[in-house]
């Protein structure tokens, strides 16, 4: 075989395996970029839901039982210094769950807020879409780094799976 022959094909394969690897990390530094900007989009809505929350709070502070409105504050406050997603995660979900017994209280005792009920819902509905969207990224992003040959190239950049969202039912 003629030498230039092997030197041709040899950069073939290189220039192959080089494609290869060039895409394949691309796909995942795009999908990572896309995780980003979709976590950013849900962190909006949270953000969103805690002020919504605290503004209500002091709505209904005297038409309630003291201890749901300190274990709002407190999860209030433990929201502004995490940054961890599973913990961010976790942390609004005991929001929703203590906010549902002030709503209980409150429809109790007749007391209904339905402007800040519909500003409410409408953020509840906003976050339900952000976080399937972000789901849906992170889905992509697991199979990814799981499927060969993306496994290879996620293993050797350090692209790991991502959490899910999980709502709070």
């Amino acid at each position: 075989m003629n030498p230039l022959m092997v030197i041709i094909i040899i950069l073939a394969v290189i220039s192959l395996i080089t494609f290869f690897f060039v895409t394949t990390y691309n796909t995942l530094v795009l999908l990572r970029n896309r995780l980003l900007a979709d976590w950013k989009q849900v962190m909006l809505e949270v953000n969103y839901r805690y002020d919504l929350t605290m503004q209500f709070i002091s709505l209904v502070r005297n038409d309630v039982n003291p201890a749901l409105i300190k274990r709002i504050v407190d999860l209030d406050n433990a929201h502004k210094i995490i940054v961890n997603p599973e913990e961010v995660m976790n942390n609004y979900i005991d929001l929703e769950k203590t906010l549902f017994s002030l709503f209980v209280e409150l429809e109790d005792k007749g007391i209904v807020h339905q402007d800040w009920l519909n500003a409410y819902q409408g953020s509840k509905q906003r976050l339900d879409r952000a976080r399937d969207i972000y789901n849906d990224d992170v889905l992509a992003m697991n199979n990814k780094v799981d499927l060969f040959p993306f496994s290879i190239v996620g293993t050797i950049f350090h692209f790991s799976k991502q959490i899910f969202f999980r709502n709070e039912n």
